[in-house]
């Protein structure tokens, strides 16, 4: 009697613990995206409120060109984000190799790399604005003027041809510190013993990185590679501080273009399709995530 009780006590304590979590997700994450699919079949531009069904989703499925210009956008990000990965994890195999002995060195060049990582987007975004649009820029790679997608003398931010790669580049630069961390942990997991022993047969560091490091560091590259490329369907800041999806949309992401017709065009209900499908791809990309992450982890 008395342990039928003290269970029912510890379920009483673990539904308590639990309710302010489930009104937080239900109130900020849950129920916006129930209200954003509802408004998505209403035409609510210029003060009207018309149920118009699908029609929102067939204009962005099949007659939005920027829509699918965001989507290529984001394979281009994707695709940029992953070279990022592989220096993060060189990076990572630096730090923890023996070429920094000293552990202040190893601490210095963390902070270095991390630093950026604490400053917020409005500030990175402004700093790097600035930079592009002033001479500094040019007069450091003039010599190598010749070799660059862009004009000198004019912010590759505001060229077709380069921007999306600039603004690519400075959000991988930002998150360097932060993936490095992740596979620092990861190194850091893998047995000594098993290093040292593979040290005692003469295997040499290509082969060790090779046969034990890699396939160790398996699960967490599976998973920083898949958060990563879920991310680039979110990614917003950088874009709305430093280019607002300039020029021509060259830049924008399907968040971003989401907000715009939200915010700045007052296409409610069309930006809420917008933001539905949106949720939908990363829904998708998301069980996709648990199935991989399942199979390695």
């Amino acid at each position: 009697m008395m342990a039928q009780s003290l269970k029912s006590r510890r379920m009483l304590d673990a539904y308590l613990l639990v309710i302010p979590f489930l009104f937080l997700y239900i109130v900020f994450w849950l129920f916006p995206i129930i209200h954003g699919i509802w408004l998505s079949f209403f035409d609510l531009s210029l003060g009207r409120e018309t149920f118009i069904g699908l029609e929102n989703y067939l204009r962005v499925l099949f007659t939005d060109s920027i829509f699918f210009m965001s989507l290529k956008n984001v394979l281009i990000y994707a695709g940029m984000f992953t070279l990022g990965l592989v220096v993060s994890l060189l990076l990572a195999l630096m730090i923890s190799s023996s070429y920094l002995k000293s552990n202040r060195m190893k601490v210095l060049v963390q902070a270095i790399i991390f630093l950026p990582w604490v400053v917020s987007w409005a500030s990175l975004g402004l700093m790097w604005t600035w930079l592009l649009r002033s001479s500094l820029v040019d007069y450091l790679l003039g010599p190598f003027s010749n070799y660059l997608p862009f004009r000198l003398g004019v912010s590759p931010l505001s060229q077709t041809s380069a921007a999306i790669w600039i603004l690519s580049s400075i959000v991988v630069w930002r998150n360097l510190g932060y993936n490095t961390v992740l596979f620092l942990v990861g190194l850091k997991a893998i047995p000594k013993e098993i290093i040292e022993a593979s040290m005692i047969d003469g295997a040499s560091s290509w082969i060790r990185f090779r046969r034990i490091t890699l396939p160790l560091m398996k699960p967490m590259i599976v998973f920083v590679t898949i958060t990563t490329i879920i991310g680039t369907f979110q990614i917003y800041d950088p874009i709305r501080v430093m280019t607002d999806g300039g020029p021509a949309f060259t830049t924008t992401s399907p968040v971003h273009w989401a907000f715009k017709n939200v915010v700045d065009f007052g296409k409610i209900g069309y930006g809420s399709a917008v933001g539905t499908i949106i949720v939908a791809i990363v829904f998708v990309l998301n069980l996709l995530q648990y199935k991989v992450i399942k199979k390695y982890l």
